[in-house]
């Protein structure tokens, strides 16, 4: 077996340790997910005053962590993501989907600060020139 210069050994040893630290951050993002989606539905179920503003919030988070997920298992399974013979694709494009359907992370951010009058006049701009888009 041919032997691995110093430098080799150090770079696989960095790699193996970002895929350490993805694996523990992919459980705690799914533990959370269920407990943010039933914050909002139980809010949307009462009626609440603040329902639409925790269902931002929610979509905001989950936004964020589904890109960020998917492009973690982009990275740790290498080429194979990039394939049709894998699934990873379908994921992908289903979050870029539910981006444009259901507002980015960033637009319902924007919605919470002008539902607590932080820069409100944008927020109304912005959802105009979508809502005008997607009529056309």
């Amino acid at each position: 077996m041919a032997k691995r210069s110093p430098a080799r050994r150090e770079s696989d040893l960095f790699t193996a340790q970002g895929e350490q630290a993805r694996r523990r951050q992919a459980p705690l993002a799914e533990r959370m997910r269920p407990r943010t989606l039933d914050e909002a539905a139980r809010s949307v179920g009462k009626g609440a005053d603040d329902a639409a503003e925790v269902a931002s919030m929610v979509k905001a988070y989950v936004g964020d962590m589904s890109v960020a997920l998917a492009q973690d298992c982009l990275q740790v399974h290498g080429g194979i993501g990039y394939t049709w013979e894998h699934d990873l694709h379908l994921f992908m494009r289903r979050i870029s989907g539910n981006n444009v359907w259901y507002g980015t992370p960033g637009w319902h951010r924007e919605r919470i600060c002008a539902m607590h009058g932080l820069g409100a006049e944008q927020h109304e701009r912005e959802h105009d020139t979508n809502m005008k888009e997607t009529a056309t």
